[in-house]
């Protein structure tokens, strides 16, 4: 990824894949095969599964974000505080919607 940014919205450097081949990396869709592989559930990233499937470029353009996944302790990225004020800010209107807007101009 150019960005450095994966699908989960947090910087490759967090990553545990990154990590482990020496930040490198060749996007999520590299990181999710290698996960793939080396976990013995043979599972990948659960969100970058989850945003394929719903078809987004990050857990932050997701309607439904933050979703109970984020909130897995097995999973999370992002601390439950965190977490809460991005719910509170879909409550005064900053959406999905309006992030990619913002994403756009940056």
């Amino acid at each position: 990824m150019n960005s450095k940014i994966g699908s989960c919205g947090i910087y490759c450097g967090f990553c545990a894949t990154f990590r482990l081949e020496k930040n490198r990396c060749f996007g999520c869709d590299w990181g999710n095969r290698k996960l793939r592989k080396k976990r013995e559930t043979h599972k990948g990233c659960v969100f970058w599964e989850c945003a394929q499937d719903k078809n987004v470029k990050s857990c932050f353009l997701c309607e439904k974000f933050p979703c109970k996944k984020h909130y897995d302790k097995e999973a999370a990225v992002y601390t439950k505080q965190a977490l809460d004020m991005w719910k509170g800010f879909a409550k005064t209107g900053l959406t999905a919607s309006v992030w990619e807007a913002l994403i756009k101009r940056v």
